[in-house]
């Protein structure tokens, strides 16, 4: 079915929609916009009784519906005072922000509540990045060392979740890489409360995006929910430790489902934080082994890859720009080779090959071989 956007500008109508849509199964609101041609005011003009005469709602819709529609008028008055208190931006299918690539989806959300950068959502390079609440330091490195492959035209996708996805979050903040969060529940809640700060920042200088109605709590079945739009935004999805009964695998199984490409990081084989990782890998998923990974498998990303003068920090002594321009042109060299290119004794690029092993730029091999990574 091809979608009608709504027939009104009405911020009302667009409440009530959300507030029936998180009562209704996605097969039972299409059903009622397929019986009102899309035109929800007319809809919404109608007893629930006639839409039940119509429509086979499950016992839990009826129940829900009888409970908790129509929305009062004092819910419908503070939504929309929370809208403007807080600069959040309502995105529906009709507006010119909507993804394109979650107006393709059979369970797209019809509204969307954003607060910060709601341009984020048109930017053309998005990548999921999920994992582990309980992050190692291994997965901390390795959130940072493949991101830092990036430039500021790839877009991270993330839940806004301890761990793995707060990392990732913060080193696009921190790099001023664009950045969305997906959130489990309404707009205006804050959850987990240790991202507070976390929550405060993404609100000013990346984007926040919930389907959910305003002052929805986080609840345990909200969240795979929330995890298809992570898939659905993300050209690929990303996954950084997840053990093997995840809501990380949950993410990855709807990226499969919606054509994404999956990677996966391995990691440690006595690792329980792996077993998810690794059971990827094992289903077909693609070993990301550095971010270069993710151009390879789409090509167009290769836009995104940080140039060798993007990637090399200003500070870094001139001989270090030099011997990492070298490395952008053949990815791997020996000391003897870089020493004849560039005519220099290999004690003197010693100390400069030092610096760049430990700004994660190069790699060392036995033998005196050094590569890119």
């Amino acid at each position: 079915m091809v979608y009608r956007p709504v027939m009104t500008s009405d911020l009302v109508t667009w409440l009530k929609l959300n507030c029936l849509e998180y009562f209704l199964r996605p097969i039972a609101l299409v059903a009622l916009e397929e019986r009102y041609s899309g035109e929800w005011s007319r809809c919404f003009a109608d007893p629930v009784s006639q839409w039940m005469a119509h429509i086979p709602f499950t016992a839990a819709e009826r129940r829900l519906l009888g409970s908790g529609w129509p929305p009062s008028e004092k819910k419908l008055a503070d939504d929309l005072a929370c809208i403007a208190r807080l600069a959040i931006s309502v995105i529906t299918p009709g507006h010119p922000a909507y993804p394109a690539a979650l107006l393709a989806l059979p369970d797209r959300p019809r509204v969307l509540f954003c607060r910060g950068k709601s341009e984020y959502l048109s930017l053309p390079f998005k990548i999921g990045i999920v994992g582990t609440r309980r992050m190692t330091d291994y997965g901390k490195r390795v959130t940072a060392w493949m991101m830092s492959d990036f430039n500021a035209s790839l877009c991270w996708v993330s839940g806004l979740a301890l761990g793995i996805d707060t990392c990732a979050h913060r080193t696009a903040l921190v790099r001023e890489l664009p950045t969305i969060g997906v959130l489990g529940c309404g707009i205006d809640q804050v959850y987990p409360q240790e991202n507070r700060s976390l929550y405060s920042e993404m609100a000013q200088a990346g984007l926040l995006v919930s389907e959910f109605p305003i002052g929805t709590p986080p609840l345990p079945h909200h969240f795979p929910r929330r995890n298809r739009i992570i898939a659905g935004l993300s050209q690929g999805v990303v996954v950084i430790e997840a053990a093997l009964r995840s809501g990380s695998l949950v993410t990855a199984r709807l990226a499969n489902e919606y054509g994404r490409t999956v990677f996966a990081v391995p990691g440690p084989v006595d690792s329980k934080e792996q077993e998810g990782c690794h059971a990827l890998i094992a289903q077909g998923a693609v070993l990301l082994s550095s971010g270069k990974v993710i151009a390879e498998e789409l090509p167009a990303f290769a836009a995104c890859l940080k140039t060798a003068c993007e990637d090399v920090a200003e500070t870094l002594p001139e001989l270090c720009k030099t011997l990492f321009r070298h490395f952008s042109q053949k990815p791997k060299w020996h000391i003897d080779e870089l020493s004849e290119v560039l005519q220099m004794p290999s004690q003197v690029l010693f100390p400069h090959l030092f610096l760049l092993r430990e700004t994660g730029r190069i790699a060392f091999s036995p033998g005196q071989w050094y590569e890119r990574r």
